[in-house]
């Protein structure tokens, strides 16, 4: 297939009536609350419609999470549609969507990673590359480990002071997704800088790599990546891995690094002489690249929107509201003589869509505009009696009239109660000490405040307890448990 090689003007609306599933490369910029994982199923529907086999649609995401619920509302849409069509004439329709959830069985609904290593162990063998065994180890381990025999060292040389394991081992982690993908590097703290930790991980890693023991989430796409780029073997791997797929839809693209990115630039995209050429979707948005640190550059994927046949966007935000919305288009619109936030094209504005007359929403969220700062208000101190008195006062705006004299209708009224009813406040820490000490002073000041923490619950006070119960459950003859419940 020839490639359009015509640039697209400009960004237009993603229409789903009208978008083809021609093969070629299309990028949809979809920005947050946009609808984007409700138009990626549907296009994904749309193919099981036109009588196309969903299980040959590889679906790639960033996290196992996002995957999964990918997944979940794929299904979801599937069984409403099947509902749907054994309420209407022919049966025919009905029998096409119990297919297409057979069929959502099969498909690959996966992350970059898992992707890359499953591509490479199930065609690369037949390729002519060797195997590789077992499985990329959880970076969260590897972390742990490492950092530890960091601590080791700096306890038995005494050089410890000022260092905690915990800030270590979450550096570590940081560092080991730094070393993988050679990005912009993260920063450390001072202590940490000068403790020699991150010459401590490279070292590490690369003594783990050299023994054969370290199969990490950088060194599957690597393997992935070498051979598709041989010169011989690659050919086969490639036709191999194309003869499985139609499709291929990429969500969360403006993170996808330079190598992953030629992964799939090499898997599906299409050559002059390819006789089988494959529509390859990336959906992302360049406002929300965070992962410098692990190679992520927001210039790849501007390069990719640059090779696009065809430029799509969603450009209405479901999620916040209408003053938000304007702030957030004050910071990304053009600015004379200083050109736009990214690049020479500035981003278009984001609409809000048209809601019911009836919705009660915007008057309710309204109320926390009372005083005359704006939805954005930035604090001059970043002390926790600064951060527990700005939540008792925004608690107090959400109960407390609005400056509008306009009375609220029973509707709004009960909303309001459910809002005032619920935590509605979040509160985002840099350290988990930092909120442990926030939820105490919230706890003191008799504000109700939860504590969401990363802590495993095996450290909890109860855990040992629990432990003991359920081994008396599974061993009830054994008396020194049963004693152990009672201490």
């Amino acid at each position: 297939m020839q490639k359009n090689n015509t640039k697209p003007s400009a960004i237009k609306p993603l229409v789903l009536e009208d978008f083809k599933l021609d093969p070629r490369l299309v990028v949809i910029e979809a920005g947050a609350g946009s609808g984007k994982t409700y138009n990626l199923v549907r296009i994904v529907s749309k193919m099981s419609k036109e009588g196309r086999d969903i299980s040959r649609v590889l679906l790639v995401t960033f996290t196992n999470a996002a995957a999964l619920e990918m997944r979940q509302r794929m299904r979801d849409l599937l069984e409403k549609e099947l509902e749907e069509a054994l309420k209407k004439k022919p049966e025919g329709g009905a029998l096409q969507q119990l297919a297409a959830i057979q069929q959502l069985a099969a498909m690959q609904i996966t992350t970059i990673h898992s992707f890359c290593h499953r591509a490479y162990s199930e065609y690369g063998p037949m390729a002519g590359f060797p195997t590789i065994e077992g499985a990329p180890q959880d970076s969260g381990s590897l972390a742990q480990a490492i950092g530890t025999d960091f601590w080791r060292k700096k306890t038995r040389d005494g050089s410890d002071r000022g260092l905690i394991p915990r800030e270590i081992v979450r550096a570590t982690e940081l560092l080991l997704g730094e070393n993988e993908a050679a990005g912009q590097g993260i920063r450390l703290s001072l202590k940490l800088q000068n403790s020699g930790l991150r010459e401590f991980v490279k070292s590490r890693v690369a003594e783990l790599q050299a023994a054969g023991g370290l199969l990490t989430f950088d060194t599957v796409i690597q393997n992935l990546l070498d051979a598709l780029r041989d010169p011989i073997r690659g050919k086969t791997l490639r036709a191999s891995i194309r003869a499985d797929f139609d499709a291929c839809l990429i969500d969360e693209s403006q993170d996808t690094d330079a190598k992953q990115w030629e992964v799939f630039e090499q898997t599906f995209g299409n050559r002059p002489t390819d006789e089988d050429p494959k529509l390859l979707i990336m959906v992302g948005d360049r406002k929300q690249s965070i992962y410098g640190f692990r190679g992520a550059n927001v210039d790849n994927y501007k390069q990719v929107v640059a090779k696009a046949e065809q430029l799509l966007g969603l450009n209405e935000n479901n999620r916040s509201s209408a003053d938000l919305i304007a702030l957030f288009n004050r910071l990304f619109a053009d600015r004379p003589g200083q050109g736009a936030f990214f690049g020479t094209e500035p981003f278009p504005p984001i609409q809000i869509p048209h809601r019911p007359k009836d919705d009660p929403r915007p008057k309710i969220k309204a109320k926390l505009l009372n005083c005359a700062h704006g939805p954005l208000r930035v604090l001059d101190q970043n002390k926790h009696a600064d951060i527990v008195n700005e939540v008792a006062r925004m608690l107090l705006e959400l109960q407390t009239p609005g400056t509008s004299d306009e009375p609220l209708t029973d509707n709004e009224a009960k909303l309001q109660k459910e809002i005032v009813a619920e935590t509605t406040i979040g509160v985002l820490t840099r350290t988990g000490a930092s909120a442990r000490n926030i939820h105490l002073a919230l706890v003191n000041q008799g504000i109700p405040a939860a504590l969401a923490s990363q802590s495993s619950v095996f450290t909890a006070p109860l855990a040992p307890r629990l432990h003991h119960l359920l081994q008396a459950v599974l061993t009830p003859e054994d008396a020194s448990i049963r004693r152990a419940l009672f201490v």
